[in-house]
């Protein structure tokens, strides 16, 4: 029979300790600025608690100072995130109200996001009148084998496909014009 091992007591929050424990988060997470305060402010917390002689303001104090000094050093870069976020799931079909969404989740404004929208769609896409959602809604039938990329009667149905786009965030007229396309076309812009 084994015994369950007793978990690690949280180190005692020092200025050292929070900046290790910081680049150790970043270098395995690309993280917002919302989304670094709210891990380490966990981390405070918990070590906080069962450290009972640590005051809590303090540490919070020393936080914000990591987190000014890791944007100074460029670690830390919400314009950075936000174009590397949208660039994958644009890759991956996410529409652009879905990649909004995602990202306002991540502590990210609104205008941030709408601004490295249109920059990334006007670099990226804007190809003979393809944009990016259109071209993220071609994806989404390919991977859900839906509309030109259908392969059974079933999913070749104009209704269900319709509300599987809508599902993923897609207008009715970006989703129409994906479903409309023939095959061949689809596979070009895709592929």
């Amino acid at each position: 029979m084994t015994t369950a091992k007793k978990p690690k007591p949280p180190k005692k929050i020092s200025e050292s300790y929070l900046h290790n424990s910081g680049l150790f988060y970043l270098q395995r997470y690309g993280a917002s600025v919302h989304q670094f305060r709210q891990t380490m402010t966990r981390k405070i917390k918990r070590s906080c608690d069962y450290h009972q002689d640590q005051n809590m303001p303090e540490c919070l104090e020393l936080l914000e100072k990591l987190i000014q000094k890791l944007e100074r050093l460029k670690l830390l870069d919400d314009n950075a995130y936000v174009e590397t976020k949208i660039n994958s799931m644009q890759q991956r079909g996410y529409s652009a109200r879905m990649i909004k969404q995602k990202l306002a989740t991540k502590g990210i404004t609104q205008d941030t996001v709408d601004t490295h929208l249109v920059d990334y769609d006007a670099n990226e896409y804007n190809i003979d009148g393809k944009n990016a959602d259109l071209i993220a809604a071609l994806k989404q039938c390919r991977k859900r084998r839906i509309g030109p990329f259908a392969n059974s009667p079933e999913k070749a149905d104009p209704q269900k496909s319709l509300a599987i786009l809508a599902r993923q965030g897609f207008d009715f007229d970006t989703a129409r014009t994906a479903l409309n396309y023939e095959k061949k076309d689809a596979e070009s812009v895709v592929w």
